[in-house]
């Protein structure tokens, strides 16, 4: 008897708190409904304003010649048909989002992958670990003065690349770091082509930027380009730049998971369940 009450008391306690999780889930959905709108609304404020400034026009003329009753249904007409213009361009835009979630989400993916590639290229090049810091930090730029200052032949010794190649084969850091430039710009290149089509203006602005910025270091990519001579901050500059692109991403990245943690406690719940034999929907 004892047993059956705590097993009802558990199931109970499960039920509730799994509707508590998933209503928490459908609470941070419709804020974030109610946000996207919001953002809708205030991009395209001018078409508000214009119908504003009619239906006032109208409601000035016609209280002045006092045919208010005759314009009534036409100003009550044109406020529904602003509202009606409002819902549908953002129904539009939900559903041409939520059509495009599974193809964003795997360029944002790609994205993220290669930018850790590059940042992995970089550690091994510069034996230091990127990761470990923030973007534009000055501690970031200090570490890479003090490695590259640390002896005068840094660019010139040969490091082991075989976690990419599979076998040992050396390189020096100043080619290896310089080919790492170039597939970045390379892979950010066939980025762009293969996702153009699916990318949002957002999305493709900043990878331009991430490009232009890249651009700007095609001294490096020179043949003639003497690393030994290139001045440690000016090294430090082009990896703090890139990594708080990497940053970037890796927020864009975050989105995706922002409800993770709720979803987490969901399957945890559920798992409990399916040991009480408890059936959940989800």
């Amino acid at each position: 008897m004892f047993k059956t009450i705590k097993l009802v008391q558990r199931r109970i306690r499960l039920f509730v708190e799994f509707y508590w999780v998933k209503l928490l889930l459908k609470k941070r959905q419709i804020l974030r409904l109610i946000t996207r709108f919001y953002k809708r609304f205030r991009d395209i404020w001018y078409i508000g304003l214009l119908c504003s400034i009619i239906i006032g026009g109208l409601l000035s003329t016609s209280w002045k010649f006092n045919i208010y009753d005759e314009l009534k249904g036409y100003i009550s007409g044109l406020f529904n048909i602003i509202v009606t213009v409002y819902l549908i361009d953002f129904l539009r835009i939900e559903y041409e989002r939520k059509k495009n979630a599974n193809n964003i989400f795997v360029f944002d993916k790609q994205l993220t992958l290669i930018f850790e590639d590059f940042m992995r290229n970089a550690i091994l090049a510069l034996n230091i670990d990127l990761f470990n810091f923030k973007s534009n930090g000055l501690e970031l730029t200090h570490e890479i003065t003090k490695a590259i200052n640390s002896t005068p032949t840094f660019w010139t010794d040969s490091i082991n690349i075989e976690n990419k190649v599979a076998h040992d084969y050396f390189i020096p850091r100043h080619q290896y770091l310089k080919e790492s430039f170039l597939t970045l710009r390379d892979k950010l290149q066939r980025y762009i082509l293969n996702s153009y089509v699916s990318l949002d203006a957002k999305r493709f602005k900043f990878i331009r930027r991430i490009q232009w910025d890249l651009s700007l270091r095609n001294h490096f990519f020179d043949e003639r380009t003497n690393f030994p001579l290139l001045q440690p901050h000016q090294i430090s500059y082009a990896i703090n730049s890139l990594m708080g692109y990497y940053q970037k991403i890796r927020e864009i990245e975050e989105y995706w998971h922002k409800d993770s943690d709720l979803e987490i406690r969901l399957e945890k719940i559920c798992e409990q369940a399916r040991y009480i034999g408890l059936k959940l929907p989800f």
